[in-house]
């Protein structure tokens, strides 16, 4: 889904996650589709769940963001 997100809602993600100031927080939108603007945010998760997320690698990119020295750099990188 991420590859669809219309820029919006990740701008309001951010945003909410500033104005709520969590640095970690799940976000849970009700949208009419992923690549429209329209959006209502309906809760916070202090303690987001990762693993439901599958196949994306949500889990691996949140611990890179916490300990970026042990992330692993790709040939392309």
């Amino acid at each position: 889904m991420t590859k669809r997100l219309h820029p919006e809602l990740a701008d309001a993600a951010v945003r909410a996650a500033q104005t709520l100031d969590m640095p970690v927080v799940g976000l849970d939108f009700m949208v009419r589709a992923p690549d429209r603007p329209e959006y209502r945010i309906i809760e916070a998760n202090e303690r987001p769940g990762l693993a439901n997320h599958e196949p994306a690698p949500t889990a691996v990119r949140f611990i890179d963001l916490l300990f970026p020295q042990t992330r692993v750099q790709s040939a392309a990188a």
